[in-house]
């Protein structure tokens, strides 16, 4: 509540936005959506409106997951993934970006590990370079280590169930989170 009442005190910046925050905090996702869609269309320079579109798809990808809709959750993320990436082409060195984005691929690459036994290197990579990109726009993001340390974490994971060495992944994954 109280963090509400903040977010309330500064509608007067961008109450459009402000709006769009509060129902996704709500998790009013369609709400949350919709009025994020009224912020880029009235404020395209403003990246965060796509920002929260990324975070409010990821969520809804999140929930279909939880239920076990997998094909759902999928299309869900990659309207994530298309709003984060347009959200990076106007506001290149906010790292929120880069961290939607990377904690984005994890999901992915947890997602098909666990159904599949293994996933594709390019999710790995890619996921990999968004962490780096979150890191380049700041050095002491931890949110960037810790989202890089969960993907070699997870293809530590996948290695030693598919009987392979993993102890490389291993050291990234700890390197990451000193």
């Amino acid at each position: 509540d109280p963090a509400l009442q903040y977010i309330q005190s500064s509608k007067s910046e961008s109450p459009e936005y402000v709006d769009a925050l509060i129902s996704y905090l709500e998790q009013n996702y369609p709400e949350a959506l919709k009025r994020s869609e009224d912020v880029t269309q009235k404020a395209g320079w403003m990246y965060e409106g796509l920002l929260l579109q990324g975070n409010i798809f990821t969520a809804m990808g999140n929930d279909q997951v939880s239920i076990g809709k997998y094909p759902a959750a999928n299309d869900f993320f990659d309207k994530a993934r298309k709003a984060y990436l347009a959200a990076a082409q106007k506001g290149q060195s906010d790292p929120q970006i880069y961290e939607g984005l990377c904690s984005l691929q994890a999901i992915v690459q947890d997602i098909t590990i666990n159904e599949k036994g293994s996933c594709t290197p390019a999710v790995t990579d890619e996921g990999l370079r968004y962490c780096q990109k979150a890191l380049q726009a700041d050095s002491q993001n931890v949110t960037a280590n810790l989202l890089a340390s969960n993907i070699y974490g997870l293809l530590a994971y996948e290695q030693s169930i598919n009987g392979k060495d993993s102890s490389a992944e291993v050291a990234n994954a700890v390197n990451h989170i000193q």
